[in-house]
C-alpha cells in the first residue's frame, strides 16, 4: 500500500509524520494491493489552539468503485492520526466482511 502524506499551510514535524507513516502501513494486511491511502494533515486555526488539528485519509483500491473516506478532528495530531487509524480500521473490517458475505441475500434462503 502506498501512503501519501499531505499537508495544508505549514509544514508538519518529522516526527508527527514519521508517526503516521507507521500508523497507516500497518493496515496493509487489511487492504487488497493496489492500494493507495493519501492523509491530508491541516490544522484550521493556526496558532490559535483549540480542537482544530484535522486528519483526513482517503484509501483508494484498485477493484472498488468507491473509495473510503475518514476525517477526524483532536487537540493534537498524533490524537487525530490515532481516531483516523482506528476509523479506517473498522471500516475495513467492515467492508472485509462484507465480501465474505457476497450480497444481501445469500443462497441459502433461495433453495427451497
Amino acid at each position: 500500500m502506498r501512503v501519501i502524506i499531505k499537508t495544508k499551510g505549514g509544514d508538519l514535524p518529522q516526527n508527527v509524520r514519521d508517526y503516521a507513516m507507521e500508523k497507516f502501513s500497518n493496515l496493509e494486511k487489511l487492504v487488497e494491493e493496489p492500494a493507495v491511502c493519501e492523509a491530508m494533515l491541516f490544522d484550521d486555526f493556526g496558532p490559535q489552539g483549540g480542537v482544530d488539528k484535522t486528519v483526513e485519509l482517503v484509501l483508494t483500491m484498485a477493484n472498488e468503485k468507491n473509495p473510503i473516506h475518514v476525517e477526524s478532528k483532536a487537540v493534537e495530531y498524533l490524537a487525530a492520526i490515532d481516531m483516523a487509524h482506528d476509523c479506517l480500521e473498522s471500516q475495513l473490517i467492515k467492508h472485509k466482511e462484507m465480501k465474505k458475505i457476497g450480497d444481501r441475500y445469500p443462497k441459502k434462503y433461495f433453495d427451497k
